[in-house]
């Protein structure tokens, strides 16, 4: 049965004498316009979101801010022109120690870039491959941390897993921070300055690590504690102050806390990793160098992210 609307239709059509000329002369005309109108309809009603006329964030081209060079969104080559899979260029600081030279990022990974780890993982550009971590599928990743409530693109990332850390350092051609010359920290040694690589960094040239890394005395409003009520994180490095003695290494007291390659793998589903440095929850005196909590290793939680390192 023909509708109500097509019928109006054709009568209205009827009215013009030309073009209903043109209709009973032209046939085959009007049957090859009517047909390609169908098609261009039915790919129209078809085509994806995000394939065309549309701005996925994905897929996108950059915009003019991401275009120029922002300190909290690096990449490779220093400036734009990033692709959406391509690990970031974060700046690192150079620590020498008789134990063994390396390099620590000066900054915490921002939510941003974690999530280009994650879409290269999720798209097959980047195969995950530390045996540790086989027991997480590749769509796993980024699952939690898609839903983050505290997840901005330019602030520090939160809802890491452990192997979330540890595959995001080896993506970017580093290693999660761990023991110095190489290889894993036992958890007896997380507090060494002398066999952690992250302890080390916080305390610089200090020998002890029971001291904050701008100084010997907590200082409230230095970095982001729970006393300055920011309960967020905060874009790496926005606080300057929030310095250790390499002047250019960022927040390694609070705004997140950061996953060390020293973990216990025989407790719980998936063992239990150390979490350094403290957050945005903790106060001051649970934020120094020697702050240094477990948390089981699958668990995303909101306020834990990742900082590299690369041995030298």
């Amino acid at each position: 049965m023909m509708s109500n609307t097509y019928l109006a239709a054709r009568r209205g059509l009827a009215r013009l004498p030309t073009l209903r000329w043109w209709c009973a002369t032209h046939p085959g005309e009007v049957r090859r316009t009517l047909f390609a109108a169908a098609i261009v309809t039915v790919l129209a009603a078809c085509t994806p979101f995000g394939e065309e006329g549309t701005t996925d964030s994905k897929t996108a081209s950059p915009g003019p801010s991401q275009q120029q060079g922002d300190p909290t969104r690096p990449t490779a080559d220093g400036g734009g022109g990033m692709t959406p899979t391509q690990a970031p260029a974060t700046p690192m600081v150079r620590i020498d120690a008789a134990e063994g030279s390396y390099a620590i990022d000066a900054r915490e990974a921002t939510g941003d870039e974690l999530g280009r780890f994650f879409d290269a993982v999720r798209s097959g550009a980047y195969k995950p491959s530390d045996p540790r971590c086989t027991w997480k599928s590749k769509e796993s990743y980024g699952s939690s941390h898609d839903d983050c409530d505290g997840r901005q693109p330019s602030a520090a990332a939160g809802c890491t897993e452990w192997c979330d850390a540890v595959e995001y350092c080896a993506w970017a051609g580093k290693r999660l921070c761990g023991k110095i010359g190489g290889g894993v920290a036992k958890q007896s040694e997380t507090r060494d300055p002398h066999k952690s690589q992250w302890t080390r960094a916080c305390v610089g040239t200090r020998a002890s690590a029971a001291v904050f890394p701008y100084g010997d005395q907590s200082q409230v409003g230095r970095c982001n504690t729970k006393e300055i009520g920011l309960q967020r994180p905060n874009a790496p490095g926005s606080l300057a102050q929030c310095s250790g003695s390499p002047t250019d290494l960022f927040d390694m007291s609070g705004n997140v806390g950061e996953w060390e390659d020293s973990c216990d793998l025989t407790v719980g589903n998936h063992g239990v990793c150390d979490i350094r440095g403290g957050s945005y929850k903790h106060p001051i005196d649970q934020t120094g160098c020697s702050a240094d909590v477990l948390g089981d290793a699958e668990i995303p939680y909101d306020d834990v992210g990742v900082r590299c390192c690369k041995d030298l």
